[in-house]
């Protein structure tokens, strides 16, 4: 008899599950490569427009000017004073560039990269209502994937496919894996300096 899952009460994940019930399964799985999660409790920004990688390159700290469709990168916007203000993973997919970031932090992202484009031809919006953010089944990469963006039209059934021959895990599981990684999150690890 499987449990019911129990799930995130406050903090940027909540809403979320926290475990399944069998959390020493789950991290088990999750570091032989076979589980997966649902993270559709962040909110996914659309940057489109020909010139969104440009921009990108230009208003974030990594290189992604050349981004090719399907390489998920993490990145950050800096303030004047070099400090953290933003942190999101970012995915191409050949005509939209999407930034998965923690729900009570996407509204201040999209008011700034809304500000910040001046005259560049993008358009930036929350595709949240769109697309959903599920960790893959797979072992971790460097930054915590891999990660599939899912139309909320097709989520039941690529979570389906990944059930067969994987195990849901937890936030839990996720962030204790992030933490031994040495994976900092903003507003975790990090203070307003």
């Amino acid at each position: 008899m499987s449990q019911s899952p129990v799930l995130v009460e406050d903090g940027p994940d909540k809403g979320a599950v926290w475990h399944c019930g069998e959390v020493a399964k789950e991290q088990r799985a999750l570091a032989d490569g076979k589980a997966w999660a649902d993270l559709s409790h962040r909110t996914v920004v659309a940057v489109s427009g020909e010139e969104r990688l440009a921009y990108l390159h230009a208003v974030t700290t990594q290189h992604v000017e050349n981004l090719q469709p399907g390489v998920w990168k993490d990145g950050l916007i800096l303030d004047a004073q070099g400090h953290i203000a933003h942190q999101f993973i970012l995915v191409e997919d050949g005509t939209t560039t999407f930034l998965q970031v923690d729900s009570e932090r996407a509204q201040p992202l999209i008011s700034y990269l809304t500000k910040m484009k001046f005259m560049m031809k993008v358009d930036v919006r929350d595709a949240s209502s769109e697309f959903v953010i599920l960790r893959a089944p797979g072992n971790t990469d460097d930054i915590g994937g891999p990660y599939a963006l899912v139309p909320v039209s097709e989520k039941k059934e690529t979570i389906d496919a990944f059930n067969q021959a994987n195990l849901q895990v937890g936030m839990w599981a996720l962030e204790a894996e992030r933490v031994a990684s040495g994976r900092a999150r903003i507003g975790l690890e990090t203070d307003r300096k």
